[in-house]
């Protein structure tokens, strides 16, 4: 499939939703600030899918991380993640969190392991400037991931280029390596990287008999 990524609910609607291998990138981003929450949803064998006006339930297990991009000015900084307002808020202390310090002081949190979902997990359908997407499985994932996010960092959240480059690829290697599913292969920028080109690999040479005197 040449289509790397396309919004969840139009790819609903045009029956193109994975049933095995996907990954949602859902972005919720504050009206008057950068201060941003993306979830991370990776999923695989689903039984079916219910969807309504308001959101798309998929009947499967799946992965989940976060990521909290925090502006400098920010007047709760020092609040937990988990107790900060709604709509600021995600699940998680900051033990749990990779945090990576931009050069203009926003910082980006990211889960340092995903959690696992059980049985069914429910996506909301985007208002504003929110949004969905859905990641169809392919060899080179990882480099989609990465351009998502150093998109959303950027220009959503006002990261500094060369921050949001940094945690992009993070990020994706990390999404990758803990949120695939074990019975799929999955392949990394570093193994596309390094993999032998077709036809140059040497053949074994047999080894040689030795005649019985």
């Amino acid at each position: 499939m040449d289509l790397r990524a396309m919004n969840l609910y139009d790819a609903y609607e045009k029956n193109m939703l994975p049933k095995s291998d996907g990954y949602i990138i859902s972005g919720f981003f504050m009206q008057d600030t950068p201060y941003s929450v993306i979830e991370v949803v990776s999923y695989d064998e689903v039984k079916n899918f219910y969807a309504n006006n308001e959101s798309i339930t998929f009947q499967s297990d799946g992965k989940k991380i976060y990521i909290l991009v925090e502006p400098s000015s920010y007047t709760l900084k020092g609040t937990e993640p988990y107790c900060r307002p709604t709509g600021y808020q995600i699940p998680m202390r900051f033990r749990e969190l990779n945090i990576h310090t931009c050069k203009n002081q926003y910082k980006i949190m990211y889960s340092k392991e995903p959690l696992n979902i059980l049985t069914s997990f429910t996506v909301l359908k985007p208002t504003g400037l929110n949004y969905s997407f859905i990641v169809f499985p392919a060899e080179d994932v990882e480099n989609s991931l990465q351009i998502l996010f150093e998109k959303t960092f950027n220009t959503e959240a006002c990261v500094p280029l060369a921050d949001a480059k940094k945690v992009s690829i993070d990020v994706a290697k990390m999404i990758v390596k803990t949120m695939a599913f074990k019975n799929k292969k999955h392949f990394t920028q570093e193994t596309l990287n390094t993999a032998p080109v077709k036809g140059s690999e040497k053949k074994a040479k047999a080894p040689k008999k030795t005649e019985k005197k």
